[in-house]
């Protein structure tokens, strides 16, 4: 990620996992992008950046934060 890009320039993982990548560029000034397959794993990544963060997570498209998605989902689930 150093070798490859600048602060402020963009990052992306097409495979993301656990969210090392996300963590990674935000410790270095970096814009993070990423995608995963399994909805465990994005959760975890959304998680894992939170707490590392302090911040919310907000999607994008709807402006809903994580928490509240993830309450709903909770309360479907079970």
């Amino acid at each position: 990620m150093l070798d490859c890009t600048r602060r402020g320039e963009a990052v992306f993982d097409p495979f993301l996992g656990s969210g090392t990548t996300l963590i990674a560029a935000e410790k270095t000034g970096r814009i993070a992008f990423g995608l995963d397959l399994d909805p465990l794993y994005v959760d975890l990544a959304v998680r894992r950046w939170q707490a590392w963060t302090g911040e919310d997570a907000v999607l994008v498209g709807t402006g809903e934060r994580f928490a509240d998605l993830d309450a709903a989902a909770e309360a479907v689930n079970g």
